[in-house]
């Protein structure tokens, strides 16, 4: 197979090439990412990787939810005009496509539900969760009318190995390696629902032989708070971390919680790595390697740093 990735040198992008690489070295693998000068918001780009490859994996997006909050109108243009231009390759060029939504569409769990599953109304609570569900939405579009060859991906919080320094796990483990204290918005109660890079990774693999317009959760269907996450990094690292409290931030997801028994049932998939497991691994790696800063989402950089 030809398999190009969108977004490459960013968090799934990486992890993702190395996975393919290590695990299935007969497929050619291509990359397409604005840190090497290839503009995916540039059809005529978007339209000359796409071509000839079997498959595309969609993971170009601006992702910071900070960010947007500031620079609503750059993700707004960014994210849309980005997922457009792919679904318009793919459906032109009749190539599968895994698009990697969020469950951030999702905001937080509805009264009356016990967890998100696919099923979950929409609800964004920040500018980059409103462009995701836009995307997803674009994608179920896409394939009602037009026909394009689409999965739809809804990872929950993942984290691991060449995360960006601003996102929550990378932030918090790198502040204690500094010696630095955690700020914690609000009260700290808000939960996510993690599952490792790695796990993450060979869920979005296997969806590739999922029908045209699939929809799919990749997440472990447990939820910790922010408070239970610096416990169990205070038990791994054996440090006393300092912690100091903020106000809540915008658009703050309460409780956010996945439902996976449909990545269970029609891909057999299901988290392999403990929530502990992977923060060991995770601290370990950042410790030896550190942590990366990609400033795609940052409207006066577009450069990539370590």
């Amino acid at each position: 197979m030809k398999i190009l990735i969108t977004g490459l040198s960013g968090f799934f992008g990486q992890n993702f090439f190395q996975f393919l690489n290590r695990e299935y070295p007969e497929h050619d693998l291509y990359g397409l990412d604005l840190v090497f000068g290839q503009d995916c918001r540039d059809y005529d780009i978007v339209d000359k990787a796409v071509r000839d490859k079997d498959l595309v994996i969609s993971l170009a997006s601006l992702t910071h939810t900070e960010t947007s909050l500031h620079y609503p109108e750059l993700f707004l243009n960014d994210n849309i005009k980005i997922a457009y231009n792919i679904l318009k390759a793919c459906t032109f060029h009749k190539v599968k496509l895994i698009f990697v939504s969020s469950s951030e569409v999702y905001g937080s769990l509805e009264p009356g539900w016990e967890k998100q599953s696919e099923d979950h109304p929409f609800k964004p609570c920040s500018p980059y969760a409103l462009t995701k569900a836009y995307q997803d939405l674009m994608c179920q579009t896409w394939h009602r009318v037009y026909g394009t060859d689409v999965v739809i991906v809804r990872p929950f919080n993942t984290y691991g190995f060449f995360q960006d320094a601003r996102k929550v796990i990378s932030k918090f483990i790198d502040r204690i390696l500094k010696n630095k204290p955690i700020t914690i918005y609000g009260d700290g109660t808000q939960t996510r629902d993690w599952t490792f890079i790695t796990d993450i990774i060979k869920g979005i693999w296997m969806a590739k032989d999922l029908p045209a317009g699939e929809i799919i959760n990749l997440c472990s269907g447990k939820d910790y708070s922010i408070l239970e996450i610096i416990e169990l990094l205070k038990k791994i690292t054996g440090k006393d971390i300092q912690i100091q409290y903020d106000k809540p931030r915008l658009g703050e997801v309460k409780r956010m919680i996945g439902d996976n028994t449909k990545a269970k049932n029609l891909l057999g998939w299901q988290p392999t790595i403990s929530f502990e497991e992977g923060l060991e691994k995770t601290f370990n790696f950042i410790k030896e390697v550190g942590t990366p800063m990609y400033l795609g989402g940052e409207e006066k950089s577009l450069r990539y740093r370590r």
